[in-house]
């Protein structure tokens, strides 16, 4: 069966979906991009294109190609207007060849076509004309590029189309024999001039398109809804702090995802939400990019953590019981070397488990079907965390303190080597030589949770007594401490003991030194102070 096609860019300003759709036009060919721009794309495409979703029309794109840069770069940046306007998938591409101010030459139009190719997985289709292809120094055989070819007929527009036998299919030039689409007339539709082609061939769209989409009837039944969506919180939470840093996610899926035989999360409508069915509309997924190599974080100027280091930053935050990561059911991504290891899917449901995956070049983060109204994250920072900062788990807090008090007899220092001992030192506690920083989510978390507070005094309990039976080798200010801190918690009400802590810890002449070792890096000094020397109150951080 014959399909109609017409363009649309802004020239069609006036010409709704629907009166294509009633001039019998099956397939709506969007322009998305003009060289390194957007010139005469129509402002609204985003809008049109909703439309002829919601009207089950075909989608086409095409791309104008000029001289002002290189074909590869054109075609990356048409490939992220495919990208944002959800057409990666289930659509055809056409490259737009007929710029003469300035001209592309064959690298540029070869460098598109292959680079447009291997972006999308199949062919393109390249539009161009007669006469400017055979124009003096381009007799180039373009059907190495593409079989594929889009345009009118050697005598010009026909003004209706002349049938699927019509010899005005020839074409003759540039290696091409026959056209693929006939571009057949330029004429008015609802008073608004249309340019007007077939398909005489159903496979050549398919193929362009990458082969007929068997669609979730929950895919129809929410596009005849209006496509209604919204991200679930704490994903809309995280994402957008990731985003002020300066990543860039993406939420809601292309059509590959949409139109996919079994949704998932990344559409309104997921046939895979654990643990229970996915609330309808609403979206439980997003995809994190790689930052540009060199890119800065606009909200600390510090360089922006890998996608290994968010996501090893991920999965530790996870398994210690992180209150931010609590949504994660599973995540995809690529550990080691760069994107260059292996990928896998690391997931929670609720047990950890890990899997080969093949869904590469982001971190992909589903979030469980339970947790679309939760709070948890609405302070989480990821990004902040791959870099240092943030809040941190109750465990951390707790292995924290138990390591400080165990090893600092011994040494002097306090052991800050590991990471959980300097993350609950650095990032849990008040700052000793500041009055201004506020407690932690972790503490907040504790003073609530009498259960992690009895944890804390046994742990305390137990390093008073390995403190009076080496008493020499302890120095006074660690015993006295720990010795303090179980006083606190015998006397005060599970409300009060977190505030108690503070004020004890965050005072005590011990933490203030091994702060200053931290800082400065001096053992000797700080040997020194810990058993008798005096610490600087007034050095800022």
């Amino acid at each position: 069966m014959t399909m109609y096609l017409a363009d649309f860019a802004v020239y069609q300003d006036g010409l709704s979906i629907a009166q294509l759709q009633a001039a019998g036009l099956s397939i709506v060919n969007f322009k998305i991009s003009h060289g390194l721009g957007t010139k005469s794309v129509h402002p609204k495409t985003a809008t049109h294109i909703a439309e002829a979703r919601k009207r089950n029309l075909q989608i086409g794109t095409f791309h104008w190609l000029d001289g002002s840069a290189s074909g590869v770069d054109q075609a990356y940046h048409a490939y992220r207007q495919l990208v944002e306007l959800g057409l990666t998938a289930g659509t055809a591409h056409t490259v737009d060849v007929e710029e003469d101010d300035p001209a592309p030459d064959w690298q540029t139009v070869a460098g598109y076509v292959h680079t447009m190719r291997t972006l999308l997985g199949r062919p393109v289709m390249l539009y161009t004309g007669d006469w400017w292809w055979t124009a003096p120094g381009r007799s180039w055989s373009g059907a190495t590029l593409t079989p594929y070819l889009m345009a009118a007929p050697g005598e010009g527009y026909l003004g209706s189309y002349p049938g699927d036998t019509s010899s005005a299919w020839t074409a003759g030039y540039g290696g091409w024999k026959t056209l693929a689409v006939m571009q057949y007339a330029v004429s008015p539709v609802a008073g608004v001039k249309v340019s007007r082609a077939a398909i005489r061939d159903p496979n050549v769209w398919k193929t362009l398109t990458g082969g007929p989409i068997v669609a979730s009837q929950a895919y129809y039944n929410w596009n005849s809804d209006g496509r209604p969506f919204s991200m679930c919180r704490p994903l809309d939470r995280i994402g957008a702090k990731l985003r002020a840093h300066g990543y860039t996610v993406y939420g809601i899926g292309d059509d590959s995802h949409l139109m996919a035989n079994t949704p998932e999360d990344h559409t309104p409508f997921s046939a895979t939400g654990w643990p229970n069915k996915s609330p309808y509309g609403i979206l439980f997924a997003i995809d994190i990019m790689p930052p540009r190599a060199g890119q800065k974080s606009k909200l600390t100027g510090e360089p922006l953590p890998t996608l290994q280091k968010l996501g090893a930053q991920l999965v530790r935050d996870k398994k210690d019981g992180v209150p931010g990561a609590a949504c994660l059911k599973y995540m995809n991504w690529e550990p080691e070397r760069d994107n260059g290891g292996p990928c896998y899917q690391d997931g929670w449901t609720p047990d950890h488990y890990r899997v080969a995956s093949g869904d590469r070049g982001h971190i992909h983060w589903s979030a469980r079907s339970d947790c679309a109204k939760s709070t948890l994250s609405d302070d989480y920072d990821l990004a902040a965390r791959a870099m240092g900062e943030g809040d941190v788990s109750k465990k951390d807090v707790l292995d924290g303190l138990a390591e400080f008090f165990a090893t600092a007899g011994a040494t002097g220092e306090g052991n800050y080597t590991s990471r959980i001992g300097r993350n609950a030192w650095d990032q849990s506690l008040p700052n000793p030589f500041s009055k201004d920083r506020p407690k932690t989510t972790a503490w907040a978390v504790l003073q609530n949770n009498a259960a992690e507070l009895i944890a804390l005094r046994a742990q305390m309990a137990a390093l008073v007594t390995m403190a009076q039976a080496e008493a020499q080798e302890i120095p006074p200010t660690a015993r006295e401490n720990a010795e303090a801190i179980v006083a606190a918690m015998d006397e005060q009400s599970t409300d009060d003991t977190a505030d108690t802590l503070l004020a004890i810890l965050g005072a005590d002449k011990a933490l203030t030194i091994a702060r200053r070792w931290l800082d400065a890096g001096s053992t000797a000094r700080s040997l020194a102070e810990l058993n008798g020397g005096d610490a600087d109150p007034d050095r800022d951080e």
